[in-house]
């Protein structure tokens, strides 16, 4: 399924058809493919945004690790 995300990020017809017919036979459900494609359109979505308002990479990186030891403190 993690090839299927970068299939779908890089729109590969090609490379999504191939790798939802291996996750299917790997015993991926429908409801799984779902959830994939809503994940890999957010993911889109939050790195437009991100990239549209030239968010300062640094201050973006400080901000990740602050939520990460946060999350790691409960």
């Amino acid at each position: 399924m993690m090839m299927l995300a970068a299939a779908a990020a890089t729109k590969c017809p090609y490379c999504q058809t191939y790798h939802k017919v291996v996750s299917k036979m790997f015993g991926a459900t429908e409801e799984e493919l779902k959830e994939l494609a809503v994940i890999v359109g957010l993911t889109s979505f939050w790195s437009n945004i991100l990239h549209t308002q030239n968010y300062d990479y640094d201050t973006f990186a400080k901000e990740v690790q602050q939520i990460s030891e946060y999350m790691k403190s409960k």
